[in-house]
């Protein structure tokens, strides 16, 4: 079954919900948003404002004031193709756009991402897909 469009972009979807605002403005301020707005398709692991808020406190502010910092930050949450909650599992690894791969493990409650929990999935869009995680991702 594929999961309806509700937004015409996975753009439009992470400024449409407030839940999301943290890595929206992280997404805009890093440009990364020209190519959400585009055809895609794309699968987004968007951490939560909660997630954000559970960093230590001068973490979040070194990669926002790294111009490559943060656009490889964002781009880490991104995979290239759309992909539903009911497929994740069935991968071992999901390459992200910045070409490295993020492990997936089937376990409950689950499925996880590179170390975070998927929350809630399938925000579609006519573009991809936003899957909430709760924790942003490390890059290496």
């Amino acid at each position: 079954m594929t999961i309806p469009a509700r937004y015409e972009t996975v753009g439009n979807a992470l400024a449409d919900l407030p839940q999301l605002s943290t890595f929206n403005q992280l997404v805009r301020r890093s440009g990364v948003i020209v190519d959400l707005d585009e055809e895609g398709p794309y699968t987004v692991f968007s951490p939560t404002n909660e997630a954000f808020a559970r960093l230590p406190e001068h973490s979040l502010g070194r990669i926002v004031n790294d111009p490559y910092q943060l656009e490889r930050f964002v781009r880490h949450h991104i995979v290239v193709g759309r992909l539903e909650g009911s497929e994740i599992a069935g991968h071992a690894t999901l390459p992200t756009m910045i070409g490295v791969d993020l492990s997936v493990m089937d376990v409950e409650p689950g499925p996880w991402v590179g170390g975070a929990r998927v929350l809630d999935t399938n925000i579609g869009a006519a573009n991809g897909i936003v899957h909430t995680i709760d924790t942003p991702l490390a890059v290496d």
